[in-house]
């Protein structure tokens, strides 16, 4: 985990949003899946990235966790 953290430091305007998102409730179980499309800049340097994602949640109480998520690459993002 600290990896990741460290990865992200330098990373400034960072925006992150979704398409075609679709939801499957299973009654105690959701999956939803879609495009993840970010972008970002890394010392001034504008990056994109865009993945094939999904997402597990599971009802715990009324409160939705995630229990797993999964990204696919599309395409090589554009390092900054």
């Amino acid at each position: 985990m600290q990896g990741e953290i460290d990865d992200f430091r330098p990373v400034e305007d960072f925006k992150l949003w979704f398409e075609d998102l679709k939801n499957d409730d299973f009654g105690p179980v959701a999956i939803a899946t879609g495009i993840f499309r970010c972008s970002f800049n890394v010392a001034d340097e504008p990056g994109t990235a865009i993945s094939r994602a999904s997402a597990e949640f599971v009802d715990n109480d009324s409160q939705w966790l995630i229990a797993h998520e999964h990204n696919s690459p599309l395409r090589r993002p554009k390092s900054p």
